[in-house]
């Protein structure tokens, strides 16, 4: 509100662990309890073992998309009645929106859904994590309509075994039988590389990914020629050192992206936001340090 009296345009984001309002709202938190009080933790990891945290900052990465999300939409606004807005984003909640089936699973069914091995939501679903030669790829190996296509490709090869029987086609017969479509699919599928399978399966019209590691994805051709990982300086060592960042995510015809520096360091830009842009003085900004406002 005091920002608010400075410049009533003022769009103000804040990205909090449960919120600004309601019974937790003063609570600490981050992102391992973002994850594990949205409900999604208890679907994270193996059947034999506790609830497990997914790699990365997901929890985190979610929030800013909704804040970004929200932010754009109070633009849009401020252009209509002239006003800024609080965009006040809850980790929490950002991660329970990504829950996917789970919700209406439990709404609907009664069911709550809990650790899968990695597998998706739907056990009995196609769409599987499957070993190969020399590590793993993602594909579809369900029946649609009483057709396999991963099933003809292995017919073809001799390695189909009963897969083609009609029994298959039958839903119940399949749900209380699936571990055996994935035996069956993982000999044949460990004589193929990722490679095989991500060139072989693309020619035959089929969703098959290979999971590469890191390494991979920095030497995949696809985002070298994109230009996706970029170079970036950073001044404040010593010999310039340069590091590899991941770079633009799309790319635009008129208005092509550059990565010109690195992320600012912790409040290394607050004389330009809020003299610059905001109009505060000197003075008026230490004020508000003073408060403990900025």
């Amino acid at each position: 509100s005091t920002l608010s009296k400075i410049n009533s345009k003022l769009i103000f984001v804040s990205i909090s662990p449960f919120g600004r309002t309601g019974p937790h709202s003063q609570m600490h938190g981050g992102e391992l309890v973002a994850w594990a009080s949205s409900g999604y933790m208890y679907t994270t990891g193996w059947k034999w073992q506790k609830p497990t945290h997914p790699w990365g900052r997901q929890a985190s990465h979610a929030a800013g998309l909704f804040a970004v999300t929200g932010a754009m939409a109070a633009i849009f606004e401020r252009r209509r009645t002239g006003l800024g807005k609080q965009v006040d984003v809850s980790m929490q909640k950002s991660v329970a929106s990504t829950v996917e089936q789970n919700v209406p699973f439990y709404i609907g069914d009664g069911v709550v859904s809990g650790r899968r091995e990695n597998d998706h939501v739907n056990g009995f679903g196609g769409s599987k994590l499957i070993q190969c030669k020399d590590g793993w790829v993602h594909m579809n190996i369900g029946w649609r309509n009483g057709h396999n296509e991963i099933v003809e490709w292995m017919k073809e090869e001799g390695m189909a075994e009963d897969l083609t029987d009609e029994k298959w086609h039958d839903s119940k017969f399949h749900r209380e039988n699936f571990p055996h479509v994935l035996e069956t699919i993982t000999k044949w599928s460990k004589l193929k590389t990722k490679a095989e399978f991500f060139h072989q399966g693309q020619e035959r019209g089929l969703e098959c990914g290979p999971v590469n590691s890191v390494a991979e994805a920095l030497n995949d051709p696809q985002m070298q020629s994109r230009e996706f990982w970029v170079e970036v300086k950073h001044p404040e060592i010593s010999d310039g050192e340069k590091f590899t960042y991941p770079g633009a995510p799309c790319i635009l015809s008129e208005t092509p992206w550059a990565a010109r520096r690195r992320a600012p360091l912790i409040g290394e830009d607050n004389d330009n936001v809020f003299q610059d842009l905001l109009g505060l003085s000197s003075k008026e900004q230490d004020e508000l340090k003073k408060k403990n406002i900025i």
